[in-house]
């Protein structure tokens, strides 16, 4: 050795190890209960049932636009550039469904798109199911409400036109 490495202090490697559980400090332990679940109630009896129609109208467009339901504006999106002309942006596959049954009903569904989606024990869960899975089925229901909002908006703006000339 030389007169150096006598002189200078021994550097040593210290290893760092993981915490153990018992380094670590006690937390203290409280008790919670879980919060109690909230019950299901039952509709209020203010709600006014839906009165049915009885008289058939000419067609689909007609009894639609005749309808005074409150319509349901959604939100706007911003366009991205890979969606700037894609008009089911932002439109959730549940949504199409549910406003074409509202439109529709089972059975118009079935005679439009001809699928057991629709006509054997049909529901909007089961529904969404198939049209998730399958992706000719999603695509001919998504053309299928485009074509519907079209000839709503056609029909919608017929009728304003034959109002203004009255």
């Amino acid at each position: 050795m030389t007169e150096q490495d006598k002189q200078a202090p021994r550097k040593t490697l210290q290893i760092s190890r993981k915490p153990k559980e018992s380094d670590k400090p006690a937390a203290k332990k409280t008790s919670k209960k879980p919060a109690p679940a909230k019950k299901h109630t039952e509709a209020k009896s203010d709600a006014k049932p839906k009165a049915k129609s009885t008289a058939k109208a000419d067609s689909p467009w007609k009894a639609h636009t005749e309808k005074k339901a409150k319509t349901v504006r959604r939100p706007r999106l911003e366009q991205t550039p890979t969606q700037e002309n894609n008009p089911l942006h932002g439109i959730t596959l549940e949504t199409i469904v549910k406003e074409l049954y509202d439109f529709y009903g089972w059975d118009g569904l079935v005679e439009k798109t001809r699928m057991n989606c629709f006509k054997n024990e049909p529901s909007i869960k089961s529904a969404l199911t198939f049209l998730r899975k399958t992706d000719w089925a999603r695509m001919k229901i998504e053309g299928l409400y485009l074509y519907t909002q079209r000839q709503i908006f056609k029909e919608r703006k017929r009728q304003k036109k034959l109002a203004d000339n009255d």
